[in-house]
């Protein structure tokens, strides 16, 4: 599969892709990150985090840095939201996945308690992600993304 499969995906197609069983592999190195499509929302989906999720991940190049568990914004040098990544069960798709935790961020402890991310590597250098809202259950996943491993 190539970034190019992906993008053409919509978001039913992009969750069977997610929820297909696959042996973990842990990423390694720096990942481009690629905004794919806005998963719908429920109703009682909180909507105050829109706006920053668009500019983000949506206007903004980002990607991931898996050897130094952090995002970075236009250029590696620029990295935020510090991680801890495990596997476990996803919150919002059946099956395993590398979960993202932010709890040892060194950013402000509100906006700490806020994120989560899910990431699930679908070959090496090839990865789908969710993101989204620290919430349980269905309701705070917000986007699907791929991540391409650079160079």
């Amino acid at each position: 599969m190539r970034i190019e499969d992906l993008v053409r995906l919509d978001h039913r197609e992009l969750d069977e892709l997610y929820a297909a069983e696959r042996a973990l592999l842990v990423p390694r190195g720096v990942y481009r990150g690629w905004h794919l499509c806005w998963v719908p929302r429920r109703d009682d989906a909180p909507r105050w985090i829109d706006p920053v999720l668009t500019v983000g991940f949506r206007w903004m190049p980002f990607g991931i840095d898996f050897d130094r568990g952090s995002w970075f914004f236009g250029h590696t040098a620029i990295a935020l939201g510090r991680f801890r990544m495990e596997e476990g069960a996803s919150r919002w798709r059946p099956g395993r996945t590398m979960r993202l935790h932010y709890d040892m961020s060194k950013l402000p402890r509100r906006v700490r308690a806020w994120l989560y991310d899910e990431v699930k590597p679908l070959e090496d250098g090839l990865c789908l992600g969710l993101g989204g809202l620290n919430v349980a259950g269905r309701g705070g996943e917000r986007f699907y993304f791929a991540l391409t491993r650079r160079g």
